[in-house]
């Protein structure tokens, strides 16, 4: 059975030292305030906190991919199998991009799933999605 508290328990680590540091209240949205916002009956405030998290960027989006090709070229190697091709991994890098992209223009079903739909976070506060940081992501 898994533990589930209506707060997390108390940790510290120097991060977390320093964002409390930097500003208390976000420290909270980031830690407490947001804890349990995956649950559909979580408060709507814990919900958005949970969400917000979950906003990306197009740099972040590129490393994830850099990150997940890596990856499955270090698995191939270790298991002699064949690496996958570039244009294969150029693909995968197309459709998070694409798909951050359109994803960026529905608000409501990013709210309802965060963690799979992706939302650009200019996206979220411009209330407009467009490929304008891209070419700085990819550079």
């Amino acid at each position: 059975m898994a533990y589930d508290a209506l707060y997390p328990d108390f940790s510290w680590s120097h991060s977390r030292d320093r964002a409390l540091a930097e500003c208390a209240r976000s420290y909270y949205w980031r830690y407490y305030g947001s804890h349990r916002g995956w649950h559909p009956d979580a408060p709507q405030t814990a919900q958005l906190a949970y969400a917000l998290k979950q906003l990306t960027t197009f740099p972040m989006i590129v490393g994830n991919v850099v990150h997940a090709c890596a990856r499955d070229c270090a698995y191939a190697i270790r298991h002699g199998t064949p690496r996958p091709s570039f244009d294969v991994m150029m693909a995968q890098a197309s459709e998070a991009l694409n798909r951050a992209l359109i994803g960026s223009h529905h608000r409501g079903m990013f709210l309802r799933d965060p963690k799979r739909m992706p939302m650009l976070r200019d996206a979220w506060y411009s209330g407009r999605a467009d490929s304008a940081g891209l070419a700085a992501a990819v550079a």
